[in-house]
This record gives structure tokens, sequence and C-alpha cells, in this order.
């Protein structure tokens, strides 16, 4: 479990999740960063090596269930490859609160509009 410290309280964890995330979306919601960088917060992704994704970590937060994946990259990313991972989550509302929480961790977020130049 990854904890974000505020005075002496924890807030945000990020866990595993036994919730299901099937039905998750992708909204737009990135964070650009290494496998190895989110794996320091969010522990080991699964290894899936298909067509569309190689790593894909099921997590939570806040009891929002999410994923977070390489979709569809060129190359075959290894986990020092600093990309642009995908979230996937039940709604707009719920990829907002995931990029925010990450964006606490550090991680740097955007997503699909502010990449092509158009702020909503």
């Amino acid at each position: 479990m990854a904890l974000i410290k505020t005075s002496s309280k924890i807030v945000h964890p990020i866990i595993k999740t036994s919730k299901s995330v099937n039905g998750t979306f992708f909204y737009g919601g990135y964070i650009f960063a290494t496998g190895n960088e989110i794996a320091k917060i969010c522990g080991e992704p699964n290894i899936l090596y298909d067509d569309k994704v190689t790593y894909e970590w099921e997590l939570e937060v806040d009891e929002i269930p999410f994923t977070i994946y390489d979709y569809r990259e060129i190359h075959s990313p290894n986990m020092s490859t600093r990309l642009y991972y995908h979230v996937g989550a039940f709604n707009r509302e719920d990829t907002k609160k995931i990029l925010e929480v990450f964006k606490k961790y550090g991680f740097k977020t955007t997503t699909f509009n502010e990449l092509i130049g158009i702020n909503n």
C-alpha cells in the first residue's frame, strides 16, 4: 500500500483492488512515467503481453477502482520506458480524482485534450 502523509494523518492509499475493473474505460487520463516509477507506488503490475497491453495495474484509491496500462505502444515497452500510461475508470469524474491523487505523489499527469491543445 502506498500512502501520502499529511501532518500526522495518512490520506489517499493506493491499493491493489479486489473489486471488479471490468467495464472501466479510458476517459482521456494519462500518467507520464516509467513502469518502475508506478511500481514503487502501486506494486508490481500484471504482465499481460497481449496485442494491446503489456503492463496493467488493477488498483483503487478512496474506494474508486481503476486500471493503469500501456495501450498499443509501437515498441515493446519495458519497465524503464517512460510513456503515457492510460488510466481506466468508470467515469470522467473518477478519472479526474485519480489523476489528482497521482499528482500529489509527484507524477506528471495530463489528459488527451491537453495533449492535443484543447483546454476543457
